[in-house]
Order: C-alpha cells, then structure tokens, then sequence
C-alpha cells in the first residue's frame, strides 16, 4: 500500500496501525532482503527498481492469502471442502445417488468423491481415513469403525419375462436346482446367506457368474446368461422393464449400514452428507423420514462414543 499512497502515514491511516509499525515493517523487510525498497525523493516514498521487480510477485501472494482466507471461512461455514463416500456398487442408484443430488443442491461448491468398491473394501477405507464414510452392509471389520443402520432390503429374483420361471410369485432355491444364477462372489455377505439358504434347502447353487455389483447381474441376465440374485436396491423397472422381478423366498433379509471412523470427529460436511444418507435410507422403507433427534445423533456424538441406532431396533456393532 505504501507504494500506492508514497507515504507512511496516510498508509497507517488506512490500515488503521500507527505509522511507526509501518516504517518498522519496512525496515525488517530491508534488512531481511538485503534491498532498498523505497526512495524519498521530495518527501514522498516511491518504489525502487528493485521494489518494482518484487511487486507482481508480492501481489500474487497476497491474493493467494486472500484466496486461503476466503477458502478457510468457508470450511468453516461448509460451504467448500470434499467429502469421500465409499459404497458397495448395487447399493449407489437407490441410496447414495439421491442423497448425493440433495446434498449438492444446497452446497454447489463442495466436491463429492465416490469409490464403488467392496463391503470389506467400504470398512477397511473408512478404518484407513481413506474415506469419511462408508455404506455398505454390516461387516465384521475394524474395531475402530462404527456403524449405524440406516436401510433394509431382500434378495429378489431376476429373470427374463418369457422364462419358466416368470409364472411363479416367488422363486426358492428348488426352482433354482441346475439353473444358471449370477450373483455375488462369496466376498460378499450377501453371498453367503444365499449360499447358506440353497444349502439348507438341500438345492444346488449352480452360481456360473459372479459379480460385485447388481447392475452388471441384471444386464447379464437380461441377455439370458442366467437367473440374477441380488439385492431389492437395484431400480429394475427403471432401469430394465423387460425383466421380471420375484421375491426369493425364505426371505432373506438384508441391513444397510452407515460406517466413519470411531477415532474422530466427523467435519460438518461430513455429518450434512450423513444426514442425507439417513434420510433417503428412513425413506425407503416404512415408517417415513429419520426423526430431529436421528438426525442429531451424529453432530453430537464424539469420538469413542457409540452410534444411538436409527430404528427401533437395539444397535448393532460391525460384528454383530
């Protein structure tokens, strides 16, 4: 500012500090430097050649200081910032994509990172700080991890509508004996209780392709690869009409969970995204939206502390 005004007082009348920190500023930038900054010539202050080099440089770093300000203000407000999702594939269309859209609409300026992965994948990012929360279904993974139920759903049957099997309301693994099924890979919970529930029906699971998500399941079967076994979280009637959708039965019910690490405090972009996550999942099932307090749970937890649970339910932990 001083090479604007070409004086020491009328700058520490802008800047509201007395003219002695001025010239006392100027004085340790010389000495630090090694350079003349200014000249007096008639008693006023002007630039020298060497002061005139400096000045882009100076001024570039001011802006950038007024730029991290400016970005610090708004971290603080959540207004900006990037918020890092990890969530099991067949669980994005119905769960996160909405929530994610919401979110968005009220913080243009925040950016969203998504990876689409495994649910021991989902646990062990959010346990790592990799991600600020996961979704997927409940694992026995990290201690350190803490999860909140926020959905449910069941494992449905998709088939071709002109199949054999399409007459019937709902498909067992008996129906399935020596039929080709697509579904999960055994890394997967879902797996496992499919495999369990053709094992105690005494019926064969003739699994001849897998895949970690529901989308991929469905394309396959709709070019008549096999029958698909996957999670009700898979928009079907948007997404493929022309397939028929049947409950597997015996039920087999399946929990969403919400997972952040238990060693920190969620930042308040984190716990908005948190909120909307909650929200959709409440949404999607009976009972309609997560009450005040649900959706406070997460604001006032502290790190350490357990999640309250979301539904009426008792709580459960990872391994629960």
């Amino acid at each position: 500012m001083v090479c604007e005004t070409g004086s020491v007082t009328e700058t520490a009348k802008r800047m509201h500090v007395s003219q002695p920190a001025i010239s006392k500023t100027i004085k340790l930038v010389e000495e630090e430097t090694g350079l003349q900054l200014f000249e007096n010539i008639q008693g006023r202050l002007f630039p020298t050649t060497e002061m005139q080099t400096l000045l882009p440089e100076i001024r570039r770093l001011l802006n950038t200081h007024q730029d991290v300000r400016k970005q610090v203000e708004n971290l603080r407000a959540g207004k900006s910032g990037v918020v890092r999702l990890a969530i099991s594939p067949s669980l994005m269309p119905r769960l996160a994509a909405p929530a994610i859209r919401r979110f968005q609409a009220a913080r243009p300026d925040v950016e969203v990172k998504v990876f689409a992965t495994s649910t021991r994948q989902v646990v062990a990012m959010v346990a790592n700080h990799d991600v600020d929360a996961g979704v997927c279904q409940p694992s026995s993974g990290d201690p350190t991890v803490h999860a909140l139920p926020i959905s449910t759903a069941r494992v449905i049957c998709i088939l071709p509508e002109n199949h054999r099997l399409a007459r019937k309301e709902a498909i067992s693994p008996f129906d399935l004996d020596g039929e080709s099924v697509i579904t999960f890979p055994d890394t997967e919970p879902t797996a496992v209780r499919i495999v369990d529930a053709f094992i105690n029906s005494g019926a064969r699971l003739n699994r001849t392709i897998e895949t970690n998500m529901s989308f991929t399941a469905c394309c396959l079967a709709m070019q008549g690869c096999g029958v698909a076994l996957v999670d009700s979280f898979i928009h079907t009637a948007d997404y493929f009409p022309k397939l028929a959708v049947r409950p597997f039965v015996p039920e087999i019910p399946l929990h969403v969970n919400l997972h952040v690490s238990n060693l920190r405090k969620p930042s308040l972009l984190v716990q908005e995204l948190v909120q909307e996550l909650i929200a959709v999942g409440k949404e999607s099932q009976p009972g309609g939206p997560p009450s005040s307090s649900s959706r406070a749970a997460l604001r006032k937890r502290r790190p350490g502390e357990p999640f309250p649970a979301s539904t009426g339910r008792k709580r459960k932990t990872l391994g629960g």
